[in-house]
């Protein structure tokens, strides 16, 4: 057992490094797409571009805080259902 749960520790501080490496060379080459995806994701739980719009600036300004907020794990969930409703709602029609 204690084998098995070393391995997903492993695992998950692998992912987890790599989501992170993701994220930074998104930040950093693409940060009007990163920006897009924040504003999606938000607009899919019914805030408002204008209201979603102060946050997105203020991380702008510090690389280091935007990719921590993209890498925390609330986030990874809002962006992986935002998604997964994306596809829900393509199959649908």
């Amino acid at each position: 057992m204690g084998l098995g749960a070393y391995l997903a520790a492993v695992t998950d501080a692998d992912h987890y490094a790599s989501e992170e490496k993701r994220e930074c060379d998104e930040v950093l080459t693409r940060p009007e797409d990163e920006k897009e995806e924040i504003f999606q994701i938000m607009e899919a739980y019914g805030i408002s571009r204008d209201a979603t719009s102060p946050l997105v600036a203020e991380l702008s300004c510090n690389p280091d805080e935007w990719i921590r907020v993209c890498c925390s794990s609330f986030f990874l969930l809002l962006s992986f259902c935002c998604k997964w409703m994306g596809n829900a709602n393509s199959y649908s029609s």
